[in-house]
């Protein structure tokens, strides 16, 4: 993910990184995807179930609520229903439930935290519609790539224009300082280098 984020334009890069306290519920997973985007009712959940049914193969949910931190978005029966319909994974913007359940399962989930209370079935709520995601204005359809780093969000023009073909630059740079002996490593390296006035991209 961090290779994508330094092939995009450096503002726009930035403004694509959501909150970086949306993490991944478990360690080593990665997950690439369209959103397909839901906005709750503060303590509700259906709008997710609903979501679940328009979803298909290969996407992402990204769902948001708004001033409710205790009431988890995401949970193991959803989880088991998301991987029945192939989606690539979920982005919660608020906490999930049955984390153990979700970690064994390997069912890749980023979210704020974990949280077992317990949400309504009510509504409202809209799905496929612009939301706000970890302070990233998130679109339907727009791309979304996840690791270890975090979520990042890639808009469908912004893409077109990213290449994740090695710069030249910046593979002269990682094989200078990969080969460097360990103790000039990382800060030392890039002190004396900038000293030189040579220039990193």
């Amino acid at each position: 993910m961090a290779d994508l984020l330094e092939a995009m334009e450096t503002i726009p890069g930035r403004m694509a990184l959501v909150d970086p306290s949306i993490r991944p519920l478990s360690p080593g997973l990665k997950m690439a995807g369209q959103a397909v985007t839901v906005h709750t009712f503060p303590g509700d959940g259906l709008a997710v179930h609903r979501a679940l049914q328009l979803a298909g193969p290969g996407q992402v949910l990204v769902i948001t609520s708004v001033g409710e931190t205790r009431s988890p978005l995401f949970a193991e029966l959803l989880s088991l229903a998301a991987r029945a319909k192939g989606l690539a994974g979920v982005v919660v913007d608020g906490p999930v439930r049955d984390a153990d359940a979700l970690m064994e399962s390997r069912f890749p989930v980023w979210c704020r935290g974990t949280y077992a209370g317990r949400p309504m079935k009510r509504g409202p709520g809209e799905i496929n519609v612009p939301v706000v995601c970890g302070g990233v204005v998130v679109e339907p359809g727009d791309i979304i790539v996840a690791d270890g780093d975090g979520v990042l969000r890639v808009g469908l023009a912004a893409a077109a224009g990213c290449s994740l073909e090695p710069r030249p630059a910046r593979t002269k740079r990682w094989i200078f300082v990969r080969q460097s002996p360990p103790a000039s490593r990382w800060a030392t390296v890039w002190v004396s280098r900038s000293a030189s006035g040579e220039r990193f991209t």
